[in-house]
């Protein structure tokens, strides 16, 4: 959803389901201006209000619909042992924009949450 200088988002990029091809660059395309409230909308969201208000949000619906059972095994194995989940990010705090969060770190705070907030 971000808003380069030169460019709007990328509708095409809800169609890549590799992994690859996904990043913009500032290079590119120029300096974010914010991430779009939508694909409707014509308003722009910082950082910060992009995260809480479309990021986790759909980091949890997947996590709740897409991936339950696999949290719910995890939630049961951690009972009895450790769980290492592996990420190249490590940043956990949600309110720390100064780095991208950790995946693992996000699944590890709903498992023991059960929400992202």
């Amino acid at each position: 959803m971000k808003v380069f200088e030169t460019t709007g988002i990328d509708l095409t990029r809800f169609d890549v389901d590799s992994m690859k091809g996904l990043k913009r660059t500032v290079r590119k395309f120029g300096q974010v201006l914010g991430h779009q409230a939508g694909v409707e909308s014509g308003k722009l969201l910082s950082y910060g209000d992009a995260r809480q208000m479309i990021y986790l949000p759909a980091y949890q619906w997947v996590l709740e619909n897409k991936l339950s059972e696999l949290i719910t095994e995890l939630k049961h194995k951690a009972r009895d042992q450790k769980i290492l989940l592996l990420d190249y990010e490590t940043n956990t705090d949600i309110g720390d924009l100064s780095r991208p969060l950790s995946h693992a770190g996000l699944v590890k705070i709903y498992i023991e949450q059960g929400k992202l907030s």
